[in-house]
């Protein structure tokens, strides 16, 4: 990105899904651009809900991005679309103001979840980060993450197996 610095009008596309597409847009913003760049997706994620709600599709099946080709020309003719994100500050609530312990910012998109829902997310993200190799079938991916939902909403208590 920060070799597009000077070109004037640009478009992004990011392959990979809600993650990479959150942490390529906080790179966007570390850059301080001149020009915002517009963001494509082509969805490669477990959940691509933000590629979804855009319209770029859920992913996972050849469709109409079957063809590089095809896939920049949509890209291109693409439509903006604003996206609402926002800063989010964590604190203790006790104290009343911010110390040195409470955790960075953070700035979102889509959604936010507190609770099960994050409870599950992060148990999810912690495992594909200790055992990637076993997170590679997008299928098998949202399968389990039904399994450690359920689980998590029907057992409560931490994901101990896969």
């Amino acid at each position: 990105l920060e070799s597009f610095r000077t070109v004037r009008r640009f478009r992004v596309l990011v392959c990979g899904g809600d993650g990479t597409v959150g942490w390529v847009l906080a790179m966007i913003d570390s850059l301080h651009l001149d020009y915002t760049p517009p963001v494509a997706i082509l969805p490669l994620g477990t959940g691509n809900d933000l590629a979804r709600e855009l319209g770029w599709g859920g992913g996972g099946r050849r469709g109409a991005h079957t063809r590089l080709v095809e896939l920049l020309t949509d890209v291109e003719r693409a439509q903006v679309t604003l996206l609402d994100r926002w800063l989010v500050r964590f604190g203790d609530a006790r104290i009343g103001r911010r110390t040195n312990s409470d955790p960075p910012a953070r700035t979102l998109q889509n959604y936010m979840g507190i609770g099960v829902d994050a409870k599950v997310a992060l148990d999810w993200h912690t495992r594909r980060q200790m055992a990637p190799h076993l997170f590679t079938s997008q299928l098998r991916n949202k399968l389990r993450y039904a399994r450690y939902g359920a689980r998590q909403l029907f057992q409560g208590g931490a994901f101990n197996s896969l």
